[in-house]
């Protein structure tokens, strides 16, 4: 029995070792709160073993994966990615509007108002937090016209193309091809670029801390800047990994059934 246990024990950890941090997110949700609370990202860094990311960071690999195989041992999650992946193209694609753009639009113009306060008046204490606000107004900018793009032009094509496949054997049908590869590619390249500015200020802030002395207002744009990234990070998790290859599935099937 002792040696059934360690195997089983060594083939845990071993697997570990070889799955990405995408792999886990994508088995169990779960596992991204993990990851959240060591600031590795799941998102757009995803395609890393969860060593490599560690090692990249200077994260200690170990602690990392001790909490990902108790996990593991007490069982899967509840299937939140199950439930995504069992979404329509069209539903998944209303609820990260609904859920995550509307977020963004809303905390946007709050998260500007307080870093502009707080590089204002404590600059003089804080420099880098000029910086920060930079960023922020930065990725504003990038998030705005993203998600425009997204709500205009891709995320209607998409559902025209899941119409389309569910209208077989009717007289629907599109007159020309979608070619929805360079458009996503495109939109995976600026949640590059929106994860890479949401580091760069998680590192100036060292992971949204406190410094000894800061202001209330200080205290709320942290706390805002972390729930940010974090509400980002889900939001690209669910494009990149589940409603785009989804997309890409479903064209390359009408495709071969010459619907497009």
């Amino acid at each position: 029995m002792v040696a059934t246990l360690d195997l089983t024990d060594t083939q845990l950890s071993q697997e570990t070792d070889r799955k990405t941090i995408k792999d886990y997110v994508l088995t169990d949700f779960r596992t991204a709160t993990i990851f959240e609370k060591y600031g590795l990202d799941f998102c757009c860094g995803g395609g890393k073993t969860v060593l490599e990311a560690c090692q990249k960071l200077g994260i200690q690999y170990d602690d990392v994966k001790l909490e990902l195989e108790n996990l593991e041992r007490f069982g899967k999650g509840e299937g939140a990615v199950s439930r995504f992946n069992e979404w329509s193209i069209t539903f998944l694609s209303d609820y990260i509007v609904q859920n995550h753009h509307l977020y963004v639009r809303k905390m946007i113009p709050v998260i500007l108002m307080h870093a502009d306060k707080v590089a204002r008046v404590h600059a003089e204490r804080w420099p880098y937090m000029i910086q920060v606000a930079e960023l922020f107004a930065e990725i504003a900018s990038e998030l705005g016209s993203h998600m425009y793009k997204e709500e205009a032009i891709l995320f209607p094509r998409l559902k025209q193309l899941e119409a389309s496949l569910a209208a077989v054997g009717t007289a629907a049908s599109l007159s020309s091809p979608l070619q929805l590869s360079a458009p996503i590619t495109q939109m995976m390249s600026e949640h590059d670029v929106a994860g890479d500015i949401m580091a760069r200020i998680r590192t100036l802030t060292d992971h949204y801390v406190l410094p000894e002395g800061g202001c209330n207002t200080f205290r709320t744009l942290l706390s805002e800047l972390h729930d940010f990234e974090r509400d980002l990070h889900q939001h690209v998790f669910l494009e990149n990994n589940i409603l785009f290859p989804k997309a890409l599935l479903i064209e390359e099937a009408a495709q071969k059934r010459s619907f497009i």
